[in-house]
Parts: structure tokens; C-alpha cells; sequence
């Protein structure tokens, strides 16, 4: 959603602005996404020139969910609150992984410990808290991976996001493996942890409820759809080009 290059926001929020002014012609709205970037970098007068602008061109309805991606080094106590007073009630932090030596070739700027505390602090807040998580990192094992997705659950995050890694074209990560530098796990090693972690993670209360061809999608909590993401149910329906590859699941039992 919005640029790190921190000079560049103001003018990309005038813009989206000014488009969200001629998009919008008084239509309800269930679901408003902040997301497909880094929403989290920009700053509360930014986001609230944002929902000022869909509030005043939409009928946003009163129970809509109002999602916000996240970084985890962008989340803490105070950042949640500045959101919560935007109107979101649900958050979608991009962990990706718990291990400092996988988060490594993707550039990511926070690790394991950051990761856990700003899981800690949405969960907390009170917020619908999910998780991106990402499967066939390099230097990821399958010990690995299972310990990520005990840290994820152990956590109490109602929701997850698994996404199979794509590698892009004309990216670090891909310039790195086409080098010899970075090695990905094997394809069949990777399919079968997928297949294992939807199992491991229904067995702890996380059930898939929803699928993006070629490759399975969400997980949640069992027995509480409400903390299924709506935007990704509607999206599924709409015609617009879906990522194919990440599940999601959702947490059982009682939870936010």
C-alpha cells in the first residue's frame, strides 16, 4: 500500500485519495484491506486521511473488518492503539518465519524476538491477530518449521496465513540462489511439510477453511468463522487474479 521510500508517502496518499474519490459512489462495504505493501510504515495522519476518504465515498457498514498488514517491528502497544482508533479490528503481521538464519535472505529487517513480542502485543490488544508464515525458505528444515509453527500456535493468533515461497524474478533471494549462494529446500520436502503443518496445525486447533488454486489457502480457529479473513472469502468470489500460492487457516475453541 505504501512506499518505504518515507519521501514518497504524501504524494502516494494524495493519490490514493484522489482515486478513492472517483472509485467511490456510495456502495456499502464489509471489508476494507490496508494492505499488499507496508501500511504500517506510514504515519496515523496518512492512514486517517485514508479512512476519512472511504468513509466519506462508501457506506462502510458498523461490524465491518478493517484489516491492517503489519511489519512486526512497526508493532507495539502504541501502534495498535493509534490503529484501533482508525476503526481496525483485525491485524496480519508478516513473521514469515521465527528463525533469525531464514529471515536473513529475505531482507528482512526484524527477527525472531521482535517477531514474538509484536505477536504478543496484538494479541493482547485485544485485536484479531493473524500470522504470514512461509514455507521452503532457504536454510529452513523441517525442525525448523515445526518450531515456527509451535511458536505461531503458542502464541494464540486465531489465524494464519501459509504461503509456499515464490521466487521472483530479479529479486535478492533470486539473484542469491541463481548463484549458488542461497539453497531452497526440495520440492517433495516442501510439499510434504505442507501436508504435515495443515495436519500438526488442525490437530492444535487450526482448521483450513478456505483454497486458492493451485495450492490450499487459510486456517482458522475451528468453531469461530467469525475470525475467518472476509476480504480473502470475498476476494475468492470476485474476478480478479488470485495469489496461488498460500493457505490460511483458523484457531478452534473460544478466542477474540
Amino acid at each position: 500500500m505504501v512506499s518505504t521510500d518515507l519521501a514518497l508517502q504524501d504524494r502516494y496518499i494524495d493519490a490514493l485519495v484522489e482515486e478513492i474519490a472517483h472509485r467511490g459512489e456510495g456502495e456499502a462495504v464489509d471489508t476494507i484491506y490496508l494492505g499488499g505493501g507496508t501500511p504500517s510504515r506510514t504515519s496515523k495522519d496518512n492512514l486517517a486521511r485514508v479512512m476519512a476518504a472511504i468513509r466519506r465515498h462508501f457506506e462502510v457498514e458498523r461490524d465491518a473488518e478493517i484489516s491492517m498488514e503489519a511489519n512486526p517491528e512497526d508493532v507495539d502497544a502504541e501502534s495498535l492503539a493509534r490503529w484501533r482508533e482508525l476503526g481496525v479490528n483485525r491485524v496480519s503481521i508478516g513473521v514469515q518465519s521465527f528463525h533469525d538464519d531464514e529471515l536473513m535472505p529475505l531482507g528482512r529487517v526484524h527477527g525472531r524476538e521482535v517477531a514474538i513480542a509484536a505477536v504478543r502485543a496484538a494479541v493482547t490488544s485485544g485485536l484479531r491477530t493473524s500470522l504470514d508464515l512461509i514455507l521452503g525458505l532457504p536454510r529452513q528444515t523441517a525442525a525448523s518449521f515445526h518450531e515456527t509453527l509451535d511458536v505461531a500456535v503458542g502464541l494464540g493468533a486465531g489465524h494464519l496465513s501459509m504461503y509456499l515461497l515464490d521466487l521472483e524474478e530479479k529479486t535478492p533471494l533470486q539473484a542469491q540462489v541463481a548463484r549458488g549462494r542461497a539453497t531452497l529446500p526440495d520440492e517433495d520436502e516442501v510439499v510434504s511439510l505442507y501436508v504435515e503443518a495443515v495436519k500438526r496445525l488442525g490437530a492444535a486447533g487450526l482448521v483450513q477453511y478456505e483454497v486458492r488454486p493451485p495450492q490450499p489457502s487459510l486456517l482458522e480457529t475451528r468453531g469461530v468463522p467469525r475470525l475467518r479473513c472476509r476480504r480473502a472469502l470475498v476476494s475468492r468470489r470476485a474476478p480478479v487474479r488470485q495469489h496461488p500460492r498460500h493457505p490460511h487457516l483458523h484457531r478452534a475453541a473460544t478466542g477474540p
